[in-house]
Parts: C-alpha cells; sequence; structure tokens
C-alpha cells in the first residue's frame, strides 16, 4: 500500500479492507489484495491519538478541546461524542469487541494524578477511577 502519511497503526475490516491511521490524523482504507487506496477518512482539526475499533467499523480520536469522539468509517460521520471531565483526554484504549472505550488523562489541569474513565457504546460513563 501507499499513504501520503505515515501509517501508525492498521486493522482489517470486516470487508476485507484494510484500514490505516495514519500521522496526518487521516484513516486510509485500501483494498487489501490491490493495495488501492478506497476512502479517506478525515478526522476534525487538532484531533490526536486515533484508534481503530475492534467489531465495528469505526475509530475513536481525542479531539482537540479532550472530549472523545467515535466516528464511523464508512460514512465518516461522528457517531457519538464524548466529553465527561474537564481536563483533557491524553490517551485511548479499547475493548478488543470495541464495545468500551477507555480515556485516561490528567485528574487536573497541570497534575500528575490521572485519571482513568470508561464509557460504553452509547456513550455513558461507567465510571471514573483517579
Amino acid at each position: 500500500i501507499q499513504s501520503d502519511a505515515v501509517v501508525t497503526s492498521v486493522r482489517f475490516l470486516s470487508d476485507g479492507r484494510l484500514a490505516g491511521v495514519c500521522a496526518d490524523g487521516k484513516v486510509r482504507i485500501w483494498e487489501a489484495r490491490s493495495g488501492a487506496l478506497t476512502k479517506v477518512v478525515a478526522q476534525d482539526a487538532g484531533d490526536v491519538a486515533s484508534l481503530l475499533l475492534d467489531g465495528a467499523e469505526s475509530c475513536a480520536t481525542i479531539g482537540v478541546d479532550g472530549a472523545v469522539k467515535v466516528r464511523d468509517l464508512k460514512s465518516g460521520a461522528l457517531l457519538r461524542r464524548q466529553s465527561g471531565p474537564k481536563t483533557k483526554i491524553k490517551r485511548l484504549a479499547a475493548s478488543r469487541a470495541g464495545t468500551l472505550i477507555a480515556g485516561f488523562g490528567p485528574a487536573a489541569d497541570n497534575s500528575n494524578d490521572w485519571t482513568a474513565r470508561l464509557w460504553d457504546r452509547a456513550g455513558k460513563q461507567r465510571f471514573a477511577v483517579p
């Protein structure tokens, strides 16, 4: 495959295509057999730390304001936005099935203490642990 930006992670989609998170903040999707680029899903300006969700045709990103956003890879539509904490989320992780998203970030601005937050697929925060 070829890409205009460094590919930082990849995952096969259910239809056999290959999705890749790229350093320019875009998710690119290629036909696995030919390597042809079939789609580019742009994120909002300033979004970082994209994460491809297993078990779902979607990706999660951290917005410039620290909110966690989940975007559909087929349509590019924003599925949900999970703001919750007053401080910015810095890291993301997802459950194997892609049904839970964890966000990690400082408990307060300029703090070394971090809080983990867990959201379900509907965007409901399940808990926060300092």
